[in-house]
């Protein structure tokens, strides 16, 4: 759950506009990107360990044990209700209300981010390297799933800005950035294999940290930059949100 609600995406495309003078804010952007970098980490790492050191209440908290496949189905059931529910209430609101319409649709689509998340944790293949032991540390799920998020954030930002936007166009595309990408990337889950590496390799936990913020920011700017120099929103729909 963590991971699906701190999502990397957002943050890493906030970072490459700046970097491109594209954000709207005064003074230097460039400077502002790197200081944002900077807090940025330094407020995930601080948040992390305050939630670490908080989790001592836990052993004052018994819950009940289940069985994996018991927890399995459950959560299949939740699932499933949830996407029922969700499904009903965007056929309700679609054409009526656009602010629900939107924020239904990003809960249906945020499952299969979270997922495609797990999935690619646990079949991308680990680095295999003797001559930089560090590298074969490094968690390659999460920093696949991080570079695909901002890979397809960016270019739906830029496919958005470029296209004759319409209100069902608009929802849609919410929803893939709120909903889909927002769990597909993560904060937390960066951070917790960060602080786990520190304790294994100094060297492979800095040098996952730099690798995720140079690639993912690196290939949104270039898709933002390149993209963006072509045209500029074209709003025709008055809608409503």
């Amino acid at each position: 759950m963590c991971g699906s609600i701190t999502t990397y995406s957002k943050y890493n495309q906030q970072i490459s506009m700046l970097f491109l003078g594209r954000s709207g804010s005064g003074g230097v952007p460039q400077v502002t990107a790197l200081v944002a970098i900077v807090v940025g980490m330094l407020a995930f790492s601080a948040s992390y360990h305050l939630g670490k050191d908080s989790s001592i209440i836990r052993d004052n908290i018994r819950f009940a044990k289940s069985s994996g496949s018991l927890q399995t189905r459950l959560s299949f059931l939740i699932l499933a209700v949830f996407v029922i529910l969700f499904s009903v209430l965007l056929g309700v609101f679609f054409e009526t209300d656009e602010k629900l319409a939107k924020v239904c649709l990003a809960a249906l689509f945020a499952p299969f981010g979270a997922n495609l998340r797990y999935f690619l944790g646990k079949k991308v293949p680990k680095f295999s390297t003797k001559s930089f032991p560090a590298l074969n540390l490094l968690p390659t799920g999460t920093l696949a799933a991080n570079f695909l998020g901002s890979l397809l954030l960016a270019l739906i930002h830029v496919l958005d800005k470029n296209l004759t936007q319409t209100c069902d166009r608009w929802i849609v595309v919410y929803a893939l950035q709120t909903g889909f990408l927002a769990c597909l990337t993560t904060v937390s889950t960066f951070m917790s294999e960060i602080n786990g590496l520190r304790l294994k390799n100094v060297k492979a936990a800095y040098l996952y940290a730099g690798t995720t913020l140079v690639l993912c920011i690196s290939i949104a700017c270039l898709i933002n930059g390149v993209g963006l120099a072509y045209g500029d929103s074209k709003i025709v729909a008055n809608c409503s949100f």
